[in-house]
C-alpha cells in the first residue's frame, strides 16, 4: 500500500468512526478502536436500552455476558441488521450472524470460529468518494469480527446427571444457579477493493451470572415464578495485537441485575399437563415480565478516557408470541439521555422450534436519528423432536 493510500485509509476510518459513533464531538487523529466490538449483537437487548448482562431468560446477550449462553436449549441461527447512523447514511451498516446451540447447562455460540465463514459480526461503510484536488474511485471500508463463546451452568449439569441416574430429588435449578462464560474474538479490517483484510488483533470476554428463585424462599407452592439475577463481565480485553489500522478495543466492565416474574406454565400446574394447541408449548407461561439494569464502565485506552453508562430495560411477553420492550440509556460522554424501544414476534411450532422477528430503535445523541435494528431467528430442539418420534 502506498503512503498516500495509507493516509486516505486512516483519515476515512476516523471519519466513518465518527459517523457510526453515538455522537462524540471530538476529532480523532489516530485510527479508531474496532467498531464491531463496541455494538451489541442482540436486537432484543438493544430495545431494552442494552441491559442484558444478567438476563437469564430468552435469547442470550452474548456481547454483554458470555455466561448467558448456559441457558440455551436447542439449535438456533440468529442474525441482525443495523443502520448505524441514519442521519449520516443508510449505507453504514452492521450485520451479525450467529450459530447458537446448547442444552443441559452448556451453551455455545459460533461466529466464524472455529469454522471460518459460519457467522460473523461485520461493519460496512458503504461507498465512499473523496472529492477535491485528488478525487478517488468509490471504495468502502469493512471490519469483521469472528468469535467463539462458551457458557456453563454447573448446577444445570448436575441436574441433568441426576436425571440420567433416575434420582427423584427436586431439581437444584428450582432454587437457583450460577453460570460462567468465556468468549474469544478475532478482528480484521480493510478497504474494498484491494486492501486487506489486515489483522486487528484478538480480544476476549469473560463473565459470571447467578439466579435465585425468590418464591421458593417465601412460598414453595406459589402459583408463580419470581427470579432475581446478578451478573458481572469484563469485555474486549486485548489478547494479541496485530499490525492493524484499528487501535485497541474499547474495554467494558459490566455489572447487571434483573428481576423476572411469570405464572407457572401449564406443565407445572397439571399432572398430566392439559392439552394445548399446537402453537402453545406446555412449558410456556401465559405472560412474563423482565426488568433489567446494567452499569457499564467504558475504558478507551487509545484516548485515556473513562465513561460511565447506565442502562435500564423492561420487557413484557405474552405466550412468547408477542414481546414489547422499552429501555433508557444515560451516556453523558456520548450526550445520550434517551429512550430505546422495540418488540418482537415469535411463532412457536409446538415444543420443537420457533421462528422469530425482532426490531429495535436505539437512541443516539439528541440531534441524530435513532438507529433502526432488526433481526431474524430460527430455533429447533432436536432432543424434543427425537423424543416425540420415539414415542410414536
Amino acid at each position: 500500500m502506498t503512503p498516500a493510500r495509507g493516509r486516505v485509509l486512516a483519515v476515512t476510518l476516523a471519519l466513518v468512526a465518527l459517523a457510526a459513533a453515538p455522537g462524540r464531538a471530538q476529532i480523532i487523529f489516530e485510527s479508531p478502536p474496532p467498531i464491531t466490538l463496541d455494538i451489541e449483537t442482540s436486537i432484543r437487548s438493544a430495545a431494552m436500552g442494552g441491559a442484558g448482562s444478567a438476563v437469564f431468560w430468552g435469547e442470550p446477550d452474548v456481547w454483554a455476558n458470555p455466561a448467558s449462553l448456559a441457558t440455551l436449549h436447542g439449535v438456533g441461527w440468529v442474525q441482525g441488521h443495523t443502520q448505524l447512523n441514519p442521519s449520516f447514511s443508510n449505507d453504514v451498516v452492521f450485520d451479525t450472524q450467529q450459530l447458537m446451540f446448547g442444552g443441559q447447562g452448556v451453551g455455545v455460540v459460533m461466529m466464524g470460529q472455529p469454522f471460518s465463514g459460519l457467522g460473523k459480526a461485520h461493519f460496512d461503510s458503504g461507498p465512499i468518494i473523496i472529492s477535491g484536488p485528488f478525487p478517488t474511485e468509490p471504495f468502502s471500508l469493512f471490519e469483521t469480527t469472528e468469535s467463539f463463546g462458551l457458557g456453563v451452568s454447573p448446577v444445570r449439569l448436575l441436574d441433568a446427571l441426576r436425571a440420567e441416574t433416575g434420582t427423584s430429588h427436586p431439581r437444584l435449578t428450582d432454587v437457583g444457579e450460577i453460570a460462567f462464560g468465556y468468549q474469544t474474538e478475532r478482528t480484521s479490517s480493510g478497504v474494498d477493493p484491494g486492501i486487506g483484510p489486515f489483522d486487528d488483533g484478538e480480544s476476549y470476554d469473560w463473565g459470571v451470572n447467578g439466579r435465585l428463585s425468590l418464591q421458593r424462599m417465601w412460598w414453595r407452592e406459589a402459583p408463580f415464578r419470581l427470579d432475581v439475577a446478578a451478573a458481572f463481565s469484563l469485555l474486549n480485553h486485548s489478547h494479541k495485537s496485530g499490525g492493524s489500522f484499528g487501535g485497541p478495543p474499547t474495554r467494558f466492565r459490566r455489572t447487571g441485575f434483573a428481576l423476572h416474574g411469570s405464572p407457572r406454565p401449564p406443565a407445572e400446574r397439571a399432572s398430566p399437563p392439559a392439552s394445548l394447541p399446537w402453537w402453545r408449548p406446555a412449558d410456556v407461561p401465559e405472560f412474563s415480565v423482565t426488568l433489567a439494569y446494567d452499569h457499564e464502565l467504558q475504558r478507551v485506552e487509545q484516548f485515556d478516557r473513562d465513561s460511565n453508562v447506565e442502562r435500564v430495560g423492561l420487557e413484557a411477553e405474552a405466550f412468547r408470541l408477542l414481546a414489547l420492550r422499552v429501555g433508557y440509556v444515560s451516556d453523558p460522554d456520548a450526550e445520550i439521555h434517551a429512550v430505546a424501544y422495540g418488540g418482537g414476534v415469535t411463532l412457536p411450532v409446538g415444543p420443537w422450534g420457533s421462528v422469530g422477528y425482532q426490531l429495535a430503535y436505539e437512541p443516539l445523541s439528541d440531534d441524530l436519528k435513532p438507529r433502526f435494528r432488526q433481526g431474524f431467528s430460527v430455533w429447533l430442539d432436536p432432543v424434543r423432536v427425537l423424543g416425540n418420534a420415539l414415542r410414536r
